[in-house]
C-alpha cells in the first residue's frame, strides 16, 4: 500500500501543490505550479522546508506561466532535481507575446523567454512533455511514467500512470490544456484601444515604458487573459470510506481512515465557468470522478472563472482556494457561498502558515 501526503503550500496569491507518495523503498515527489505573488522572497525557505537538497521531484505540472505560478521554479530546479516537466502546449504567437508583456517585469525577461521558448534549455538534464490544446480534440492515450523519459507532445485527457501499488490499484495524472483563443483576441483589441502597437510587445523596452498600461487592460480583462491552463487530474478510483480532519496549531490535517477519495483536480487559473468545461472533464474522466474528494479553485477563487458545475465532479469535494489573507477580491464572496451551498467546504490556504492543508491517504 502506498501512502499519499498531499500539501496545499501556505504561500498566498499563489499557488504551490505537492504530493509525495510514499513506497516502502522510496518517495515519489509531484510538484504543480511553484510561485508566489504574496511570497517571493520566501519560496526558496518554503521549498526547503518541503524537499531536501537534491531530492527527485518526479513531474512538475506547469499550468501556465504567469509570475505567481512559476517565480519559485528558478530555486526550485536548482534545488531539486526535476526529472519531467509537464506543460501547456502553446502555438498561438500572440498569447505568448501577451504571457511576456504582463510577466517580463515580475520574472525577468531572459527567464522567462527561455522557460517559453525553450524549456529544454530552461530545465537542462529534465524531460519535457507538452500537452496539446483541448479544443485539437482530447484522447484516452495511456502512458506509463517511464514511456515519457523522452519527453514529447500528447493529447489532452491522456493518462499518465505513475506507478501500480498493485495488480488492482494505480495512481494515475490525466492534463488537460484548455485554450482560450477568444481572450487573445480581446486584449489585442484593448491594445490597439489604448493606442499601443501589439507587435512590438516583443520589445522589452517598450513594455517597460508602456506597462502601466498593459496591466490596467490585463485587469480589466475579466477572469484575466491567460491563453492557455493546465488542468490536472491526479488519483485513481479509490472511493471508499468517510474522511474526517483536524486543525493543529501549526495547520490543518485531513486524515483518512482507509481508501477514501483521495483523487484531486489542479484548476490552476482556468475558466471553470465556460458551459463545455464541465462536460468535457466529466466525459473524460467518467467514473474516475466518483474518487474526487478535493478540488483546487480556479484563479483565487475568482467569479469570473468558478461555476459550482464543478464541483459536481466530486463527491462533496472540499474546496482549497489559495490567495493572499488581505485581498477584498480573492476569494470572491460569491464564490464561498455556493461552494457552502454546495454541500463543499471551503478551505482558504492564505501566506499564514495556518492554514496550510495536508491531505493523507492510502491505495
Amino acid at each position: 500500500m502506498t501512502k499519499l501526503i498531499r500539501t496545499f503550500h501556505p504561500v498566498g496569491h499563489g499557488a504551490f501543490y505537492t504530493e509525495k507518495h510514499v513506497l516502502e523503498d522510496q518517495t515519489i515527489n509531484i510538484v504543480y505550479d511553484c510561485g508566489s505573488k504574496t511570497l517571493e522572497k520566501q519560496l526558496p525557505s518554503i521549498i526547503n522546508n518541503t524537499f531536501k537538497k537534491g531530492e527527485e521531484i518526479e513531474f512538475l505540472f506547469i499550468s501556465h506561466f504567469d509570475a505567481d505560478h512559476v517565480n519559485g521554479i528558478e530555486y526550485l530546479k536548482t534545488y531539486c532535481k526535476i526529472k519531467k516537466v509537464v506543460i501547456p502546449l502553446i502555438e498561438d504567437k500572440d498569447a505568448i507575446l501577451i504571457i511576456k508583456a504582463i510577466n517580463t517585469s515580475k520574472i525577468g525577461s531572459n527567464k522567462l523567454d527561455t522557460l517559453i521558448d525553450s524549456p529544454e534549455e530552461y530545465f537542462p538534464g529534465s524531460e519535457i512533455i507538452k500537452v496539446k490544446a483541448v479544443n485539437e480534440g482530447y484522447d484516452d492515450d495511456r502512458y506509463f511514467a517511464n514511456d515519457l523519459n523522452n519527453g514529447g507532445t500528447i493529447p489532452s485527457g491522456s493518462e499518465i500512470i505513475l506507478h501500480k501499488s498493485s495488480a488492482a490499484n494505480k495512481w494515475c495524472f490525466i492534463p488537460f490544456n484548455y485554450n482560450y483563443t477568444e481572450r487573445v483576441n480581446l486584449f489585442k483589441d484593448k491594445i490597439k484601444e489604448k493606442g499601443l502597437i501589439f507587435n512590438k510587445l516583443n520589445n522589452i523596452d517598450y513594455v517597460q515604458i508602456s506597462q502601466k498600461t498593459i496591466k490596467s487592460i490585463y485587469k480589466a480583462i475579466k477572469g484575466k487573459a491567460n491563453g492557455n491552463s493546465l488542468v490536472v487530474f491526479s488519483g485513481g478510483d479509490y472511493a471508499i470510506s468517510a474522511t474526517h480532519y483536524f486543525s493543529t496549531d501549526k495547520k490543518i490535517v485531513l486524515e483518512y481512515d482507509r481508501c477514501s477519495y483521495i483523487s484531486c483536480i489542479y484548476l490552476g487559473d482556468s475558466f471553470a465557468n465556460k458551459s463545455d468545461f464541465y462536460s468535457q472533464l466529466k466525459g473524460r474522466l467518467d467514473k474516475l470522478t466518483e474518487s474526487i474528494g478535493i478540488i483546487q479553485i480556479a484563479h483565487h477563487g475568482a467569479k469570473g472563472n468558478f461555476s459550482p458545475n464543478i464541483l459536481k465532479l466530486g463527491t462533496n469535494p472540499l474546496a482549497i482556494i489559495s490567495c493572499k489573507s488581505t485581498d477584498k477580491h480573492h476569494p470572491s464572496v460569491n464564490v464561498v457561498k455556493q461552494i457552502q451551498e454546495n454541500g463543499s467546504i471551503p478551505f482558504i490556504v492564505t501566506e499564514k502558515p495556518t492554514t496550510e492543508v495536508e491531505q493523507i491517504g492510502y491505495y
